[in-house]
């Protein structure tokens, strides 16, 4: 008789992300405590990108990341006004307009999304500053969970033992 697969979708907590995003934060002088959790925001980038859904119910947490996600924009911004760097003027603007949607609509598909994408388009600028984990906490505070199976469950472990070998 052959065995039927009944696996079911996990609600994987994004609180184990939430926790390691906070603690990194907690420096003073918009110091990350560590600037070497790229393969976190790749992981939760993924999962949000497969089983992310819309958001409701959240306008605190939702305000909070646009306070943050705000910031980083306008540190963006300044760094490359003093730098003189050059940029396309879409992604100059992204930010700021990530930050609009926020306040608007914040149940737009895939916002989370494109928030993930913009610290990633900017990683080796953002990496160092508390105030990005800060709107990574925000971004996973917001989501809450995940539906995903065991798997995505033992790689982000894997992921978190990997990166705390390095501290």
């Amino acid at each position: 008789m052959p065995i039927e697969n009944t696996e079911q979708p996990l609600v994987f907590p994004c609180k184990e992300l939430e926790t390691i995003f906070a603690v990194n934060a907690s420096r003073v002088m918009w110091e990350a405590k560590h600037d070497n959790l790229l393969p976190l925001v790749e992981f939760a980038r993924e999962q949000e990108q497969r089983h992310g859904t819309s958001l409701s119910g959240q306008e605190e947490t939702i305000m909070f990341l646009r306070n943050y996600l705000k910031a980083v924009s306008t540190e963006l911004k300044r760094i490359r006004n003093r730098e003189r760097m050059r940029m396309d003027p879409d992604r100059e603007d992204a930010g700021e307009r990530l930050c609009e949607v926020l306040e608007r609509a914040p149940d737009s598909e895939d916002l989370l999304l494109h928030i993930y994408d913009y610290l990633l388009d900017g990683w080796d600028t953002v990496k160092g500053w508390s105030i990005t984990y800060r709107v990574l906490f925000g971004l996973t505070k917001t989501r809450g969970y995940w539906d995903t199976d065991f798997r995505d469950e033992i790689e982000c472990l894997k992921i978190i033992k990997s990166v705390r070998d390095e501290w």
